[in-house]
């Protein structure tokens, strides 16, 4: 599919250019009747073509950015009025937007008799080259056909095809079908099935229309209406789950003047977000007061007092920690699609490891293309995990687990255990792991060189028992912990002093030696004779009332125990 968007000054015919080329009439709204003018953005079709018409008044500028995320787009200029200050803030736009294939169309002709004269003249004000540029009456059916036919010849561009992006820009209801949303397909595959939005809701497409046709599915670029299910918002963006993430630090570049500290509003996405600027040298940091999702080389506009007046792509989309002068080091890289330069950097800051799965987002790169780069920069590499490290990162890991078992030298570790206890991934665990010559591999877990895994479970199941010799113990996982201990192997161990009769489970991570709990019924014999409840228990042993409601629970086990109203009584025979 092709996407054109239209461009141009109020009352310069670019309604009335759509209407002649497809017959369709997009000022239908009753404010659009009575006032004769485009307020909303409004959409058609031709063909394979989706045209995008935006309103030329100077108040709907906000509308008019939103309506411009295509490759192509018709510039329309009145030629009896030339080049007006809407025609000259919409090229601004069109700029900034990356829209670099701009036809122009100069309408009214039969208004006009030097026709050649005065399109030199126009296009001599221009500071771009037109693709194309044609001389057409909308309401007299002059120059059309040409243009209609140079349209349908249009080359659809290709887009690269990642995870699913839709920006939405109209939701309404449909009576007997839903909630229906439109929007345009930025990249990826739209499929029945479900997605997220960057509020983080579920959304649950239902079905796929595309120029009023019905389809299972749709690739992009495409304009798409859907009937959907969950919570959306005009200006939400749709997105494959994982593929995105949300900011209020974005990184650019900048075309325009903007004084340091100065609040304007940041326009991107279907999006408008007040936001502060601050000066990075030749780029720009945008603080803003919600969180976007924005995409590496997303175009944004900025404007103040509703008026366009600076803009550029986005360079770094997510926050970073990084200080000013590697931030600007890393924004060069970007600019520069120094991808090399910038994923080294990157791997240099990041201590626990650089992740690749957000590439698309960060990089426009698939996650194939970032690992290649990946290999040339990156010391350590994790294909399946898509993330890179220095080896730097690696010695960390290797001493974290030195320490382990000098405090516990019959610790039992496996690589997943540690990632859960040092907070770093299971790849690099297990390459420090297999690098520690002091270690053994045995039945999956390692432990010292030397020493009987027997001796170690038994050594392991004394200390776990006497941790549990107590009417409050540590939960078992903040033992394992302490222990440094794999939290299989502590769960065995618990199981096996449970089937040995020496532990007994009162509740979800409640585990009791049967000496404790023994104790504890010989003790409370002379308060069961007056009645114990909930508050007793805390009061008598400083007990939470979960640990107090579990044993409450064991007392009703127990023979001559009897509960009335919520109090446990020892009968007497």
């Amino acid at each position: 599919m092709l996407i054109i968007s239209t461009a141009g000054h109020i009352d310069h015919g670019k309604t009335s250019l759509i209407k002649a080329l497809n017959n369709f009439s997009g000022d239908n709204t009753p404010e659009e009747i009575k006032r004769g003018i485009t307020i909303d953005l409004s959409f058609s079709n031709l063909e394979h073509i989706s045209f995008v018409d935006v309103p030329g008044h100077e108040s709907l500028v906000k509308t008019m950015i939103g309506g411009v995320q295509s490759e192509y787009a018709m510039l329309v200029v009145d030629i009896n009025e030339g080049l007006m200050p809407q025609t000259l803030e919409h090229i601004f736009i069109l700029k900034i937007m990356g829209v670099k294939n701009i036809i122009l169309v100069l309408n009214k002709i039969d208004l006009w008799q030097n026709l050649d004269e005065k399109k030199e003249e126009i296009l001599k004000k221009l500071d771009f080259t037109p693709i194309k540029t044609f001389l057409v009456s909308a309401t007299k059916n002059i120059g059309i056909n040409e243009l209609k036919e140079y349209l349908l010849s249009l080359p659809v561009p290709n887009y690269e095809d990642f995870a699913l992006k839709i920006n939405v820009d109209r939701i309404f209801n449909v009576k007997g079908v839903g909630l229906v949303a439109t929007g345009i397909l930025k990249s990826g595959k739209l499929e029945c099935k479900n997605y997220i939005s960057d509020e983080n809701k579920n959304i649950q497409i239902k079905s796929i229309e595309v120029q009023h046709k019905s389809v299972d599915s749709v690739n992009a670029p495409a304009r798409v209406a859907f009937v959907f299910k969950g919570e959306l918002k005009v200006g939400n963006i749709i997105y494959s789950k994982g593929y995105l993430r949300s900011a209020n630090e974005i990184y650019t570049t900048l075309e325009g003047d903007l004084k340091h500290d100065e609040n304007v509003l940041f326009c991107a996405a279907n999006k408008q977000i007040e936001a502060k600027y601050l000066n990075y040298e030749k780029y720009a940091k945008f603080v803003l007061k919600k969180p976007i999702a924005l995409s590496f080389n997303e175009p944004f506009v900025i404007l103040k007092n509703a008026r366009a007046i600076a803009g550029g792509v986005v360079l770094n989309p997510l926050t970073e920690p990084l200080k000013k002068a590697k931030m600007i080091e890393l924004l060069r890289a970007l600019e520069q699609k120094d991808f090399k330069s910038a994923f080294a950097l990157l791997n240099q800051n990041h201590s626990t490891g650089f992740g690749l799965f957000c590439a698309p987002q960060r990089f426009n790169l698939s996650t194939e293309q970032a690992l290649e780069y990946a290999k040339i920069v990156g010391e350590i590499v994790d294909i399946k995990g898509a993330c890179v490290y220095t080896k730097k990162a690696l010695e960390e890991v290797k001493t974290q687990i030195k320490n382990l078992f000098i405090k516990n030298p019959y610790s039992l570790q496996s690589a997943k255990s540690l990632e859960k206890s040092l907070g770093t991934d299971e790849f690099l665990c297990d390459l420090a792991l297999k690098d520690l010559d002091f270690l053994e591999l045995n039945n999956g877990l390692y432990h010292k060189k030397g020493e009987k895994i027997e001796k170690l479970l038994e050594n392991n199941e004394e200390k776990i028992y006497k941790e549990l010799n107590s009417l409050t113990p540590k939960a078992p996982y903040n033992i394992y912990d302490e222990l440094n201990l794999d939290r299989k192997s502590g769960d065995d161990i618990i199981k096996r002093l449970c089937s040995k009769n020496k532990v007994k489970r009162l509740a979800h991570n409640y585990f009791i030696s049967v000496i404790a709990l023994d104790e504890f019924v010989k003790n409370i014999q002379g308060l069961l004779k007056l009645g114990v409840g909930v508050q007793e228990l805390k009061n008598e042993y400083n007990l939470s009332r979960k640990y107090a409601i579990s044993l409450l629970e064991y007392l009703d086990t127990l023979k001559g125990v009897k509960n009335i109203d919520n109090k446990r009584y020892l009968m007497q025979n």
